[in-house]
């Protein structure tokens, strides 16, 4: 948020909601895999990208 210049009140009033409303997002009470996460993460400018972790090697 700090790097966009953007604030969770900027989101809320492009969503038309308060900024209470979203703050659950901000603080990790609400998780981002939800509509609203992914309008927040559009919001950003931001994806999420999801990459298979290597397995550990096998002993």
């Amino acid at each position: 948020m700090r790097r966009s210049g953007k604030t969770q009140a900027d989101f809320a009033a492009h969503k038309g909601v308060s900024r209470q409303s979203v703050n659950p997002y901000f603080n990790g009470k609400r998780s981002l895999f939800t509509e609203t996460g992914r309008e927040l993460l559009d919001f950003l400018g931001l994806r999420i990208r999801l990459e298979p972790i290597d397995p550990p090697e096998r002993k």
